[in-house]
């Protein structure tokens, strides 16, 4: 029998005096996220806290996500997140800029689907082993990918 552990962690490293980094896990509903604000940008930390808000209330809306239904979820969830990011930032010039990464993973029976925009990484153990899920949205990532 499969077994799924959730945990989740933040630090705001060696670099940043403040944790742009935000994370939560619902067990009931099977979703996972993590949001960290942009480096060096402004109000990273409200941009995480708006993904994952809208992550919450859009599972309010919505009960029954299914595999074959789950794909346009994760892209409206994204699609609404970043329209209230900037809405956000063009009425609050003192947030103007402000944007996350994140991450956003629903589990099924026997699956998982993710989203995913940026530069954060998901990765899966399996049997002791990592592996990394997801590639870099990133113009170093894309560099190295056409190189």
């Amino acid at each position: 029998m499969k077994q799924t552990l959730f945990f989740g962690k933040t630090d705001p490293g060696l670099v940043r005096e403040k944790n742009e980094d935000i994370f939560l896990i619902d067990e009931k509903k099977k979703f996972c996220l993590v949001a960290d604000g942009i480096g060096g940008s402004r109000a990273g930390e409200i941009a995480s806290r708006m993904f994952a808000d809208t992550v919450s209330d859009c599972f309010k809306d919505m009960e029954n996500i299914r595999e074959n239904n789950a794909p346009g979820f994760i892209k409206k969830v994204f699609s609404t997140a970043n329209k209230k990011i900037l809405d956000h930032s063009m009425e609050n010039p003192e947030c103007s800029g402000m944007g996350c990464t994140a991450e956003l993973i629903l589990f099924f029976n026997n699956s998982y689907l993710l989203g995913h925009i940026g530069d954060s990484k998901t990765f899966r153990m399996r049997n002791g082993k990592l592996k990394q899920l997801t590639s870099d949205h990133s113009l170093v990532q894309e560099q190295i990918r056409q190189a």
